[in-house]
């Protein structure tokens, strides 16, 4: 009796341990989602060098194609950390997700017009944007090809704003990116909108930025970090820990755009981005990394540009009206003033 009862023991303490050590197995793992875009390739590149691994965190990552499935995964469960765009919007608005870091300014996004346009020819209207072109009387009745509900859309209301008419006084047309530029090139509407990298397409075709996104929106394109709210809550020295190796890398890359080059195209091209030099170096010198001194500046204000695009999804009908000072509350710049040691101003709402 008692040697069975001594195998029961055993028997008991090696499936505790098993329990134990899977639970433990499953509490340390950091599921975090990537993207190949700009923003996407510092995480590879701390990834690919085990500082995670270095760092004591299990990170276990995956690869998206866009934002939207990484907020059903951030919503489902099965995310708990991700670089993303503007779609990190969404999660924020349902209490879903925090923006917990700033991490890449999304340049080289704007409106263009053919060289022969009449809006191309009149410039110095909008007092202290010299490079923004056009005229109310210009660009009144004129039709641009826009992917709808995207940034985007958002470009070009403030920029018929800023000449004091309203989007009403021109023609939306819904076109995606790819089509609407082939739409353009071949004739078709007067103003293509649209961002990297069929915006450089359409300038060496011989289109003239009419408006960048930053001068017509008074306002930065930003993608970011975002974490579960709940992982926020629970495994908060993970991620103070997680953000200082990413922007470490992200320093490293802003130093050595080199590296950056290395990486981004191996990056992009193994999943799906296929690259060519040319347009790689186009895109490297539109997109910026946010450093640590960027983020400590007095100028900089965290979470300025995702609470516009929030407003303006607001109006668009994509967020409801009672959930965005969700936003406001869920834009987290204390995770990333603990890993830098900074101090960072946030947008008030």
């Amino acid at each position: 009796m008692k040697k069975l009862l001594s195998v029961f023991l055993v028997l008991a303490l090696m499936t505790t341990c098993i329990t134990g050590c899977t639970a433990e197995e499953k509490k340390t793992v950091l599921k975090v989602g990537n993207m190949p875009v700009a923003v996407g390739a510092p995480l590879q590149y701390a990834f690919d060098q085990g500082w995670f691994k270095d760092a004591g965190i299990d990170v276990e990552m995956v690869v998206f194609p866009t934002g939207v499935p990484i907020n059903e995964a951030m919503g489902a469960n099965e995310l708990d950390i991700s670089v993303i765009g503007l779609a990190g919007v969404y999660g924020l608005a349902s209490n879903v997700s925090r923006w917990i870091g700033e991490a890449n300014i999304a340049g080289g996004c704007g409106l263009y017009a053919r060289a022969d346009s009449e809006i191309a020819a009149v410039s110095g209207q909008i007092s202290g944007h010299p490079n923004i072109l056009g005229s109310a009387e210009t660009i009144s009745g004129k039709q641009f090809l826009v992917p709808l509900g995207t940034s985007a859309q958002y470009n070009v209301i403030k920029y018929v704003e800023k000449f004091g008419l309203d989007v009403s006084d021109v023609t939306l047309v819904q076109m995606e990116y790819g089509p609407g530029l082939q739409a353009f090139l071949s004739g078709q509407g007067d103003v293509y909108a649209g961002g990297p990298p069929f915006t450089f397409q359409a300038e060496e075709a011989g289109g003239v930025c009419i408006s960048t996104h930053e001068d017509a929106t008074d306002s930065l394109l930003i993608d970011g970090i975002i974490a579960r709210a709940d992982i926020c809550e629970s495994r908060k020295d993970d991620i103070i820990k997680f953000l200082e190796i990413y922007y470490r890398a992200a320093q490293m890359m802003a130093d050595d755009e080199e590296l950056r080059f290395q990486v981004s195209m191996e990056f992009f091209n193994a999943n799906g981005r296929e690259y060519d030099d040319k347009a790689l170096w186009q895109e490297i010198a539109a997109k910026r990394f946010i450093t640590p001194s960027m983020l400590a500046s007095d100028d900089f204000v965290y979470g300025q540009g995702l609470f516009d695009m929030a407003n303006f999804f607001t109006a668009d009908g994509k967020v409801r009206t009672e959930d965005l000072p969700n936003v406001v509350r869920n834009i987290d710049p204390s995770f990333l003033e603990q890993a830098l040691n900074i101090s960072i101003n946030k947008v008030e709402g």
